[in-house]
């Protein structure tokens, strides 16, 4: 790896290096933890609350959605008080909610308990981005969102196949304490993390001036052009995870655990999106890679829509594709975003994962609603979002002549 910039203030004096890459990892871990290690358990959650797959899929789609507002929040307050503290309250509230959510009686309180896990999570993912570029620069931060992302992932391969396991000798009830223990480790490893935006580069204004630097980002017709191409593709993705243990486990017969698996193994593949953009990065530009993917997830989208129920291992192998596709563009979408706003870091950050969240939960509404059989539903969804991806895509490279990190 190539030396790092950092200007003094920046430098890590307990954790290091090594270790802010750890802590911005983990945060990026809590988002598939907190919905994938759960998933199992959906369809027997459903007996146990004696409640509709409809109200136990709201704890996940629900989840999102405040996961998507509160990200909007505490990014642009992390740049008025600094990252620390928004990461430090956001977990302690993640630890609290992860708690109660272990101990809700009914439904309706594990609904509650979750919205205030979201908000508790979306200040935490609200400043990692942000921290990144605080601390790295040019091509190196590259392939620092690479390397994290790719990391993240080992989260969805890991939580299901745990989930399964744990659900073999206890309840859903545990799956929570899990959760407030690994948030628990988090908090601790925040506390020694010095903090990497100085006093002279806070904003001044005050908290509703600070919040509205989010409009201001969005006023950069180029920034909301695309992020809005590049969040299209969340939503099969999300959507994925409401229906997936449904279409494993109802529709296919399989077992909680056989559903684990074939969940794990597709998140292992989608590492290999931000594999591939790392290895690509120098030898394809930003503007062919985005057409690449877009156009690959929607031809796999068709298979789908066409194949996708004859067999859970059909099934399977056609959504790879799929999510890797997604996976591959999520850095590439980090870097590109960057570049087009060279100020309001936390507000740039906050936007980026936002906007994934927020289109994931239009596309966990989506295929909610009945209309075909659901793996149809899924593909439906993919289809419209990488059609709709490709082509204003196109039309922003008709209408700009620069993008900063597309065309140039």
């Amino acid at each position: 790896m190539a030396p790092v910039k950092q200007s003094t203030s920046r430098k890590q004096k307990i954790i290091g290096l090594k270790g802010i890459i750890t802590l911005i990892t983990l945060v990026n871990m809590i988002i598939p933890l907190s919905t994938d290690l759960y998933l199992p358990a959906m369809p027997s959650m459903t007996t146990s609350f004696q409640t509709s797959s409809a109200l136990i899929n709201m704890t996940l789609t629900l989840f999102f959605l405040f996961l998507g507002l509160g990200t909007l929040i505490f990014g642009p307050l992390s740049d008025k008080y600094g990252r620390k503290p928004v990461l430090l309250s956001g977990n302690l509230l993640y630890i609290l909610s992860s708690f109660a959510c272990a101990s809700a009686a009914n439904i309706n309180l594990l609904i509650v308990f979750r919205i205030f896990q979201a908000i508790g999570a979306g200040a935490c993912v609200a400043v990692t981005m942000a921290i990144v570029k605080d601390c790295f620069y040019g091509k190196l931060r590259d392939k620092i969102l690479a390397l994290i992302q790719t990391v993240s992932v080992l989260a969805p391969i890991i939580a299901p196949v745990l989930g399964a396991f744990v659900l073999k000798y206890t309840t859903w009830n545990m799956l929570f304490i899990i959760l407030a223990i690994f948030a628990i480790i988090f908090f601790i490893l925040t506390i020694l993390y010095t903090e990497t935006l100085t006093k002279n580069n806070r904003t001044k204004d005050n908290v509703f001036k600070s919040l509205g630097r989010l409009g201001v980002v969005c006023k950069n017709a180029k920034f909301t052009y695309l992020l809005i191409i590049f969040s299209l593709l969340a939503a099969p993705f999300m959507g994925y995870l409401t229906v997936a243990s449904y279409i494993y486990i109802d529709m296919f017969g399989l077992s909680k655990q056989g559903f684990s698996y074939y969940f794990a193994i597709n998140a292992l593949f989608s590492v290999l999106g931000p594999v591939i953009y790392v290895n690509l990065l120098n030898k394809i530009s930003a503007k062919n890679f985005a057409l690449i993917s877009f156009v690959s997830v929607l031809i796999f989208s068709l298979f789908l829509f066409f194949m996708g129920s004859k067999s859970e291992m059909i099934f399977f192998l056609l959504f790879i594709p799929i999510a890797i596709g997604f996976s591959s563009t999520r850095p590439l979408c980090a870097s590109v975003l960057f570049k087009q706003q060279k100020q309001d870091s936390g507000s740039v950050s906050s936007l980026t994962s936002s906007g994934n969240t927020l289109f994931g939960c239009l596309g966990m509404f989506f295929v909610s609603i009945p209309f075909f059989n659901l793996t149809q539903r899924l593909a439906t969804t993919a289809i419209i979002s990488s059609v709709m991806s490709l082509i204003l895509f196109c039309i922003l490279l008709k209408k700009e002549k620069i993008i900063p990190g597309i065309k140039e």
